[in-house]
């Protein structure tokens, strides 16, 4: 957007009133400009010398900070099981497992940082080449051609790196090329999921100040179990599960202040967040028939989980692959969901402007905002998801719906609330004729501000609406 027709009056008031300047330009910008709050956090400076770390206790695994090729020393490859000794400290270190079986790492509170000082640097401050964060703090893959798993990697301190843990399947040249080429895909997607890694627990470990995803969860993963693990404080989603990947269990762990910047890796720096675009605790994108259980969710930007069939964004790099399975048959139970704008968001790519993702799926519509910007919307798919036994506690808005088959029962809403649930979406209903369909919202109690506590938008059809406390409007 341009400015300079708004920097001119600004000045004009400026020379007219005498105030300042900057605050003037800022309280325009604020009217065009909508971006998501700040994270409070101690930061570092780009001049703030090195941290110096006291040496390891004896018996602390002699693992090497990560040379300028980023090639993971030898050092820092596990291969067995292995305890650590209580104490034990490293800045700039990387860690891999790869292609391994059966096998524990634990740190018994070991910290691993991605950079070599305490704190990050604030957003919108660059990092050096030589002082930018490590990729990835923990790396567990496998091979398509060489199956593993049972691995498990508890009592960990991760921080400060772009993304804290990765657990990720590498496919062979011509599969990705199958699949990127939509050759016999759904034939495909469940042979790698046979072949993928499974049964990863990640067990009582922090995953915090990381600058991309806390953890993120690659393609075809299964059978993956967090527990007893805290992500808190991460610029994008705290928890990212990608596409293809079935029937992994996330409980009894903390999403807390995630998804308020974003990580820029060419230029090294946390940029602030348009509110519109900021993350989620746990993305769940094209990933099916996982269960999200006795977490909670506190003061993420753009809510708790978001639950969405990604568009094949950036299609035309080689790299990315089609989406070929929805967000489906997720289970979403016994949960807290508190002080956040969105407690789940099912289709949240629903109605979300996608044209910056240059996506390869069919777009539905186009639209112009207010300021006369053209926006692209693409369909999402999310259904037979089921969100009950949740706790929801000034939440704006608790649940919203913008798919078919989706049920929110059992669920208890209070305190400060716009609406508890929302149902219905605005461009399928118009552009296809295809609104939300077969919603159910049963034996929910309704104890927040919300007045009306369910909004039915855009006329979805098919909504059961029934022995919910107190009744509501639409009941």
């Amino acid at each position: 957007m341009k400015y300079s027709s708004l920097f001119f009056v600004s000045f004009l008031a400026f020379w007219l009133s005498g105030c300042d300047i900057e605050e003037l330009k800022d309280k325009l910008e604020g009217e065009f400009v909508d971006y998501g709050s700040p994270l409070a956090e101690n930061t570092s400076k780009p001049s703030d010398p090195a941290r110096t770390l006291p040496p390891n206790p004896a018996g602390c695994p002699d693992w090497k900070k990560m040379p300028a090729n980023n090639e993971i020393p030898e050092s820092n490859k596990i291969t067995e099981s292995i305890t650590l000794p209580a104490g034990c400290r490293y800045d700039r270190v990387s860690l891999l497992i790869e292609n391994q079986s059966n096998l524990t790492l634990d740190c018994n509170g070991a910290e691993l940082n991605g950079i070599n000082k305490e704190f990050r640097q604030a957003v919108d401050v660059p990092y050096s080449e030589a002082d930018e964060p490590l990729s990835i703090g923990i790396r567990i893959i496998s091979h398509e051609t060489r199956p593993s798993g049972n691995i498990t990697i508890k009592n960990c301190k991760v921080k400060n790196y772009i993304t804290g843990i990765a657990v990720l399947t590498i496919l062979k040249p011509e599969t990705h090329l199958d699949l990127k080429n939509k050759r016999n895909p759904e034939t495909v997607e469940n042979y790698l999921r046979d072949h993928s890694l499974k049964n990863i627990r990640i067990e009582n470990t922090s995953v915090n100040y990381n600058h991309k995803n806390g953890i993120y969860i690659g393609r075809y993963i299964t059978g993956l179990v967090i527990d007893k693990t805290s992500v808190k404080y991460t610029s994008g989603a705290g928890l990212y599960l990608e596409s293809g990947s079935q029937r992994n269990t996330i409980k009894n762990s903390t999403f807390s202040e995630n998804g308020h910047s974003r990580y820029n890796v060419s230029k090294r720096v946390r940029l602030r967040m348009l509110a519109k675009d900021t993350r989620e605790g746990i993305a769940i994108d094209s990933s099916a028939q996982n269960t999200i259980q006795n977490n909670t969710f506190s003061k993420n930007a753009g809510g708790g989980i978001f639950v969405y069939k990604n568009c094949y964004e950036h299609y035309q790099l080689a790299t990315e692959l089609p989406r070929y399975q929805s967000a489906d048959n997720n289970l979403i139970t016994g949960n807290r969901f508190d002080n956040q704008k969105i407690g789940i968001w099912i289709a949240s790519r629903q109605s979300k402007d996608l044209k910056s993702f240059e996506c390869g799926t069919p777009r539905i519509a186009t639209d112009k905002t207010k300021f006369g910007e053209t926006i692209f919307i693409y369909e999402d798919f999310a259904k037979h998801n089921i969100v009950t036994l949740n706790n929801f506690i000034n939440v704006t808005n608790g649940v919203i719906i913008e798919d078919n088959d989706n049920t929110i029962n059992n669920n208890s809403f209070s305190g400060s609330a716009k609406f508890d649930v929302i149902a219905g979406t605005k461009y399928r209903t118009e552009k296809l004729s295809q609104p939300v369909n077969n919603t159910v919202i049963t034996n929910n109690q309704f104890n927040s501000s919300s007045s009306a506590h369910i909004n039915l938008s855009y006329n979805p059809s098919n909504t059961t609406i029934k022995d919910n406390i107190p009744e509501t409007v639409n009941q």
